[in-house]
């Protein structure tokens, strides 16, 4: 696409470009008009967009942000993910005293009625048979 590099597109264009054409989504949140005329300066087709996409998945390996790999980008978004659910877990167990305790002792309950169900339909199926 002319002097374009994968560079100039970000991550969430690839599905549109792999498709031929740009999200009408994307281009609405344009603002000014650098934005719009960087895509829209010169006619493209849309065979030129699924080029435009297919550099951009080639460079999917390489540096992204920070000089991490978008694999790398995507383990710590996870691991940020877990420590939030983790310290979320913490903060509900010490504003909620006895929460945990609790929730045991309510699975321990249910646990039982459905151990005594299971029980009175043997019973009923070995009566039957």
């Amino acid at each position: 696409m002319g002097n374009d590099t994968a560079a100039d597109f970000r991550l969430n264009l690839l599905p549109s470009l792999l498709a031929g054409h740009l999200d009408t989504a994307y281009v609405l949140g344009f603002r000014n008009v650098q934005a719009y005329d960087k895509f829209f300066g010169e006619e493209r087709t849309p065979g030129q967009w699924k080029a435009a996409g297919l550099e951009l998945a080639r460079n999917l390996n390489g540096t992204w942000f920070a000089d991490n790999s978008i694999d790398q980008i995507l383990r710590n978004w996870a691991d940020d993910l877990t420590t939030y659910k983790m310290a979320y877990e913490q903060w509900k167990m010490d504003l909620i005293p006895g929460s945990l305790e609790r929730t045991f002792q309510e699975l321990d309950g249910h646990r039982e009625v459905l151990l005594q169900h299971d029980t009175r339909d043997q019973i009923l199926l070995g009566a039957s048979a």
